[in-house]
């Protein structure tokens, strides 16, 4: 079941434990029988630096059960601030769910944006290919679509026992606070474009620069133009706002 978040970094509660820790807990929500849905969100720099100048996203990011370490600049400031992180990404978190529900027999719910790299057909395809005993239906959506909620009960009626949100930040995690009360399936997480690295139609960083914290490196070395304003954000945004809050924070206690 869900730990207790002992760390936290510009006000947002993170949790401390190791990766296997956390699986852990993942899996004994996913084994146990149905009580109520359980979220997961995965704080990386940028969404940390725009909770910190968007209030309503910040409360959505605090009421996630799980809220696991993404990305090496999370690592790094926490260790600056005196905490020790360990990083778990959403992309590794999906990759180890789907063979366990491929074993287990678990049901899977995507839900997707339709204007994202991967096409509704594609996950059908390349996943059940992969995965052939995961029973899983996909829905894609307008990320501001106004039937949200007849959706949510399309996938309730699935009767999933988990369900991947990959519509990205910020609406994945204001899509989770939101409608985590109606959700009917025992663990519901918000992964980005996870997918569409499991399914081949977006490459990751070989293994050797996720083990040293570069991924973010073999990304922005792919498209530095596009990934440009989002490396200054992780790279320079965030430091910044860090030190700005742990500063405020000190003369406050003064």
């Amino acid at each position: 079941m869900p730990l207790e978040k002992r760390g936290s970094l510009l006000g947002i509660p993170l949790n401390k434990q190791t990766p296997e820790e956390l699986w852990q807990a993942i899996l004994d929500v996913v084994q146990a029988p149905y009580s109520h849905c359980f979220s997961v969100v995965t704080p990386n720099p940028e969404i940390l630096s725009h909770a910190y100048k968007n209030p309503d996203y910040a409360e959505a990011l605090k009421q996630a059960d799980f809220s696991l370490p993404d990305g090496m600049g999370v690592v790094l400031l926490g260790r600056l601030s005196g905490q020790k992180f360990y990083r778990l990404t959403g992309a590794d978190l999906t990759k180890k769910l789907w063979p366990l529900a491929n074993e287990q027999g678990y049901k899977i719910a995507i839900l997707d944006r339709h204007d994202g790299l991967s096409s509704q057909a594609d996950l059908e395809e390349k996943l059940r290919n992969l995965y052939q005993s995961v029973s899983f239906k996909v829905w894609q959506i307008d990320r501001n679509s106004p039937k949200i909620t007849n959706t949510i009960e399309e996938i309730n009626e699935f009767a999933a026992d988990i369900l991947f949100v990959s519509l990205g930040y910020p609406w994945q995690e204001i899509f989770l606070a939101k409608y985590q009360a109606q959700l009917r399936c025992k663990l519901a997480l918000g992964i980005g474009g996870s997918l569409d690295f499991i399914i081949g139609k977006q490459k990751r960083a070989p293994k050797i620069f996720r083990k040293l914290g570069l991924e973010w490196l073999y990304r922005w070395s792919g498209k530095p133009l596009k990934r440009s304003k989002r490396m200054f954000q992780a790279l320079v945004v965030f430091p910044y706002l860090n030190l700005r809050y742990g500063l405020a924070k000190l003369f406050r206690l003064r």
